[in-house]
């Protein structure tokens, strides 16, 4: 009876966990579109020069991470080379998409290159941390 529970709980954590994850990426993403496209003037003043560019970094560091973790989890805690560049391809277009939908959709927000070059920086320190944290977990 033991392994019978086992076998269905197993079952039922791997059909929740995975569209859960999906449900967070999505909505993570979402969250992003609709900040990207709102008026500067609804976010609070912040005094730092760089502060624009940290929140891309930031952003889109954590976009990787949540399609990452979703993918890993989906895959049997398995990440190949080719879904790795799917991911970052998905999202550095997604990125580009956004910054040409606030250039040409907006009148209140540029399409920026520095900000493009932020999304970079940003999915590259997202894949570094998920590198070097299943390297260290040994998963």
């Amino acid at each position: 009876m033991k392994l019978q529970t086992y076998w269905i709980m197993k079952h039922i954590k791997n059909l929740l966990v995975p569209k859960y994850l999906l449900a967070i990426a999505i909505l993570y993403s979402l969250f992003i579109t609709v900040i990207s496209l709102l008026p500067i003037e609804d976010f609070p003043k912040v005094n730092y020069t760089f502060a624009d560019k940290i929140a891309h970094i930031s952003i889109h560091a954590l976009l990787f991470l949540f399609w990452a973790i979703f993918f890993f989890i989906k895959d049997s805690f398995k990440l190949n080379r080719k879904t790795l560049v799917l991911i970052i391809g998905g999202c550095l277009i997604y990125g580009i998409i956004i910054e040409i939908l606030q250039g040409v959709f907006t009148d209140y927000r540029d399409a920026d290159l520095f900000d493009l070059i932020a999304n970079i920086i940003g999915l590259s320190l997202g894949l570094i941390l998920f590198l070097t944290v299943k390297k260290i977990s040994n998963v």
